[in-house]
């Protein structure tokens, strides 16, 4: 159902829940916010893994109520008392800051969500699309390396139990090297496949280099102007 709508879209969609979600601490328009992204989520998406959102907001939501309680002492029903030589939690307990932080933690769990149809709905090469060209490869960069995660992780797990089964056991920071070896010489061979296949498939061959190369180095060019007039300004002496 994804396939027609652009990611743009989707950032531009994701981005607007993101500031109307911190623009407001309205309990009811917090809520019509997460009910509104949960119903694009369930219609444009094709995961429903909907169990995700609900225990994020599980933690989220009691303890965001009971930290901004213990702490933010502001309302006219007092509940409790406690302790005013208690550092930071001293002080009257009221019902509207639990309110309040319940809220924020509505809030969290409406941005998580938020980002979650995002990363559902967009796909990772649509996002690497998203990037300038002059970023592009640093883009492609990113997206393999937290491809690579998953994969290390579990090659660090099988290398592990294959050191285990042979005898091996972890007691001292050289005990390690074993085990940090083969996942070294893995995690090149990995690398050195996946170069090849993408040279294989004509990736970098790039038509006109100087045009990138201008747009490199304006981009470099406005980023250090940009950083030496906030310098500047940061330094300047107040008059």
């Amino acid at each position: 159902m994804t396939r027609g709508i652009d990611a743009r879209l989707w950032l531009l969609w994701s981005l607007t829940t993101l500031t109307a979600a911190s623009a407001t601490h309205n309990p009811l328009y917090v809520i019509v916010l997460l009910l509104t992204t949960a119903v694009v989520g369930a219609y444009g998406t094709p995961e429903r893994d909907w169990h995700v959102p609900l225990r994020f907001a599980l933690v989220a939501v009691p303890l965001g109520s009971l930290f901004t309680g213990l702490t933010g002492h502001q309302g006219a029903t007092v509940l409790l008392r406690l302790p005013e030589h208690l550092p930071l939690l001293g002080g009257p307990l009221t019902l509207e800051s639990l309110l309040l932080g319940a809220t924020n933690g509505l809030t969290l769990t409406t941005i998580f969500t938020g980002f979650l149809v995002f990363n559902r709905a967009a796909s990772t090469r649509d996002l690497v699309n998203l990037v300038p060209r002059a970023f592009h490869e640093a883009g492609v960069v990113i997206s393999i390396a937290l491809t690579f995660i998953p994969q290390t992780r579990r090659s660090l797990t099988r290398i592990r139990e294959a050191q285990a089964v042979r005898g091996h056991r972890v007691r001292t920071a050289r005990d390690w090297l074993p085990i940090l070896v083969p996942l070294l010489v893995n995690g090149l061979e990995q690398s050195l496949g996946l170069a090849e296949a993408m040279v294989a498939r004509g990736y970098g061959a790039v038509a006109d280099r100087r045009t990138a190369l201008r747009t490199q180095a304006a981009l470099v060019a406005g980023l250090t102007l940009l950083l030496g007039g906030w310098l500047g300004w940061l330094l300047s002496p107040p008059w």
